[in-house]
C-alpha cells in the first residue's frame, strides 16, 4: 500500500502541466478575442494549483490511508473512457474538431448510460454545435477543420 499516492499523483500531474502548459504557450497568439492557447493555459495553471494542494493535503493528513482496487465494471469504464479520448485524439487531425468532438460526447454519453443511442448522438450534435457557436461566433476561437473532403457546417 502506498502512503503517499497522494503526493505522487500531485508530482505527475504538476510535471504533465507543466509540459503541456510549454505546448500551450506556444500556440500563435490572436490580436482579436483570445488566443487558441488561452482556455488551455488557464486550466493547466488550475490543475497545477490544485495538485499543489493535494500534496499539500496529504502532508499534513500524514499519507493517504487507502489504496485504491477497480472491480471489472470501473476498469471497462475506465478502458473505455481512455479509448474514447484517444480516438478523439487520433481523429482530431482529420475530421476537425467539431466532429471529433461530436464522436466523443456521443461516446461519453453511451458510457454515462444516455440511451437510447440516437438519443445520444442527437445530445452530442447539439451540445458541440452550442458550443462551437459560442466559442467560434462570440469569443473569436479558431478551431481546426477537417483534412478529409467532408461537409462543414460553418
Amino acid at each position: 500500500m502506498l502512503k503517499k499516492i497522494d503526493s505522487i499523483i500531485g508530482v505527475f500531474l504538476i510535471l504533465l502541466s507543466m509540459f503541456l502548459l510549454r505546448e500551450a504557450m506556444s500556440f500563435p497568439k490572436s490580436h482579436i478575442g483570445l488566443s487558441p492557447g488561452s482556455f488551455p493555459t488557464f486550466a493547466l495553471v488550475g490543475i497545477i494549483i490544485l495538485s499543489l494542494a493535494l500534496i499539500v493535503r496529504d502532508f499534513v493528513n500524514g499519507g493517504s490511508k487507502i489504496f485504491v482496487r477497480f472491480t471489472k465494471k470501473e476498469l471497462k469504464i475506465l478502458l473505455f473512457s481512455l479509448g474514447s479520448f484517444l480516438i478523439f485524439i487520433l481523429t482530431l487531425n482529420y475530421l476537425g474538431f467539431l466532429y471529433s468532438l461530436i464522436n466523443l460526447i456521443f461516446l461519453i454519453s453511451l458510457l454515462a448510460g444516455y440511451k437510447p443511442w440516437y438519443k445520444a448522438l442527437l445530445f452530442s450534435v447539439i451540445i458541440c454545435l452550442v458550443s462551437y457557436y459560442i466559442f467560434s461566433r462570440i469569443f473569436l476561437v479558431s478551431f481546426l477543420r477537417p483534412s478529409l473532403p467532408i461537409p462543414f457546417p460553418f
